[in-house]
């Protein structure tokens, strides 16, 4: 079974946040992905905890009030930015 981290989690732009995003990664794209190391650990959501049971998600996501704020500064080497072909 695979583990994931927050490198391996890749997560799309909400369509809402768009041009808030864009202020912070000029080079963003509405098809672009940004991997989870550029996220604060609060901000992606990995499962729900119920009473002391914790259920892991089959798919992270992050809350809605998370914001890109990590490895933004040189693209080249630190963002971890990809576009998906239309």
């Amino acid at each position: 079974m695979k583990t994931r981290t927050e490198e391996s989690a890749f997560f799309t732009v909400p369509k809402n946040k768009f041009t808030c995003w864009q202020l912070l990664i000029p080079e963003l794209k509405r098809t672009s992905r940004l991997c989870g190391k550029h996220f604060d650990e609060k901000d992606i959501v990995k499962g729900l905890t119920i009473g002391q049971d914790f259920h892991p998600a089959d798919r992270w996501r992050l809350t809605t009030s998370a914001l890109p704020k990590h490895s933004l500064g040189n693209f080249l080497e630190f963002l971890v930015l990809f576009t998906v072909s239309m």
